[in-house]
């Protein structure tokens, strides 16, 4: 009785492993030097981002460095295909203070500018942003180790783009007081971009470790892919807890586009 599954043949083999080698070698190059993507570990973005969205990152939108090769490998000096980001963008780099790690992060200086914090009021070239009240976020504090509802702010750059940021320390008495409300005049070098986070007081950003150069863009977050909430009640340090870890999709976070 015939097969109904016939043997596979030499060149039936030979052609299957060739588009398995293609396959994969436009996936490596896609990862490479196209896209990748980004799990957020850390508040400080949110509300724009939150811990466990996952996003995906442009690595062509502002020009190739070592810092967005695997190992930070060096086939070139500089920067390829220099693009300058735009004011707002949400840029992903690598940290200056600890290459193994990367952040993400608001754009907010460019060259030249002069970026000042005034209880808590962000001015750019002199000029403060504009600032709308909106509805209080429900945040999770790690410092206090409790949930809190936030003062909750649409501000608007210079250029128009509107974002929303929250507010944990917001007294009269904090916005005074506090480092990450009140900065001096940060002037931002030539070939050198600002980086702030949208959680004012939860962020450590360029207010306190200053201008970055362009080099270390690694890419531009696009949208997000996926989002995870979980809950975790193991240990890291020890495999056989992993078990434990429980995720949670939202799916309502799904393709968005973050602003």
């Amino acid at each position: 009785m015939a097969s109904l599954f016939p043997e596979p043949n030499e060149r039936s083999i030979w052609r299957s492993s060739k588009i398995l080698v293609i396959v994969v070698g436009l996936l490596i190059f896609v990862r490479l030097f196209l896209y990748q993507h980004f799990l957020i570990p850390s508040g400080s973005m949110i509300p724009t981002l939150l811990i466990g969205d996952m996003i995906i990152v442009d690595k062509s939108a502002y020009g190739y460095s070592k810092y967005g090769m695997p190992f930070h490998l060096s086939f070139f000096n500089g920067r390829k295909w220099a693009k300058m980001p735009k004011r707002g963008d949400i840029v992903v780099f690598n940290n200056p203070q600890n290459e193994k790690i990367d952040f993400v992060k608001r754009c907010i200086g460019l060259p030249g500018d002069r970026i000042k914090f005034d209880y808590g009021i962000l001015s750019i070239n002199g000029v403060k942003c504009a600032y709308q009240p909106v509805e209080p976020y429900r945040f999770f504090d790690d410092e206090d180790k409790q949930v809190k509802m936030v003062n909750q702010y649409e501000e608007t750059l210079d250029n128009g783009l509107k974002h929303n940021i929250i507010v944990v320390k917001d007294s009269p008495e904090e916005r005074a007081n506090d480092s990450a409300h009140n900065t001096y005049e940060i002037v931002v070098p030539e070939n050198h971009f600002l980086p702030i986070g949208d959680n004012r007081n939860r962020s450590w950003d360029g207010r306190f470790f200053g201008p970055i150069h362009m080099d270390r863009l690694i890419g531009k977050g696009r949208y997000i892919l996926m989002s995870f909430t979980f809950e975790f009640s193991g240990e890291l340090k020890n495999p056989l807890t992993w078990w434990k870890l429980k995720l949670y999709p939202r799916f309502s976070r799904f393709g968005i586009v973050p602003v």
